[in-house]
């Protein structure tokens, strides 16, 4: 066995944020990733998450970084490969790459639905629309056989994505709105819809939609810190510290961290300094 360090810093007006991966290998295949946060390590997925930490924590760089060291050692590493082919479509800026890996991940497993929904996911990124709607139309047909829920939802949601490409923004509406009925609790969905209504100036049905999936899902820290962020520029200030006081609350440290840490993120854009520092220490004694 042996073991890769990389860590990663980010700057913000209250000072650098550094967050530590450590991935333990064993034969070219990674076991453990954990956030390391002032010398203390946490292992927030549990062990043999693959990198889906940085995923989890919107550090899709930080997941690049990490998997491109599994696949240095595996270049066939099917998991690594739709990993890193999710974080490039994350990232936002390296489609092609995430295109290439998602080929072959689906060149090693033709009928994987993942692969096929990140084929999808890159093709749209690249704007390759009428590509990405001929692999939706597979993915459909090979969901429907599986009876995947997660997909067949991300199908939905797709289809609603490319209705906009299209520039038919009342249909997309009326997809999305059909789809959030069909799969209310949907994560993927749920933040797809909400690119889309920022997008597209709708932040009155973004707000709406993350109030009530804050309400279905009361632990989940992006859809509050999500919710929380936009509330603040509509200027609901009091409101978004209701939402991020009683994340701070949830049972799961690492969720309730990320919530004392969005709160003090809340105050610094407020500049209200010694409010953001407060939130800070109380993210550190977790």
């Amino acid at each position: 066995a042996f073991k890769l360090f990389a860590f990663y810093s980010f700057n913000s007006g209250l000072g650098a944020t550094s967050i530590g991966v450590n991935q333990i290998a064993v034969s070219g295949t990674p076991d453990t990733t954990s956030v390391i946060y002032l010398s203390a390590p946490t292992l927030p997925y549990g062990r043999g998450d693959m990198g889906r930490t940085e995923l989890a924590t919107d550090n899709a760089e930080g997941a690049v970084a990490a998997m491109a060291l599994v696949l240095a050692a595996e270049p066939d590493h099917l998991d690594a490969l739709l990993l890193r082919a999710r974080a490039l479509a994350t990232a936002r800026n390296a489609y092609e790459r995430g295109l290439a890996d998602a080929d072959r991940a689906l060149e090693l497993d033709p009928g994987n639905i993942e692969g096929m929904t990140l084929r999808v996911v890159n093709l749209l990124g690249l704007v390759r629309v009428e590509d990405a709607e001929k692999q939706l139309g597979e993915l459909e047909n090979a969901t429907r056989d599986a009876d995947d829920e997660a997909s067949i939802s991300f199908v939905c949601a797709m289809r609603a994505v490319l209705a906009k490409e299209k520039g038919d923004r009342e249909d997309a509406t009326r997809r999305f709105d059909e789809c959030l009925a069909a799969s209310p609790a949907d994560s993927e969905l749920i933040g797809q819809a909400i690119k889309f209504y920022d997008e597209t100036g709708q932040p009155e049905k973004a707000i709406e939609l993350l109030r009530k999936a804050v309400a279905e899902s009361p632990a989940s820290a992006w859809v509050r810190r999500g919710l929380a962020e936009r509330l603040r520029r509509a200027g609901e200030i009091e409101e978004a510290e209701r939402v991020l006081r009683e994340g701070t609350q949830i049972a799961n440290p690492a969720a309730a961290n990320t919530m004392w840490v969005a709160l003090a993120d809340h105050y610094h854009e407020l500049e209200n300094h010694s409010a953001a520092a407060d939130a800070l220490g109380h993210a550190v004694e977790l």
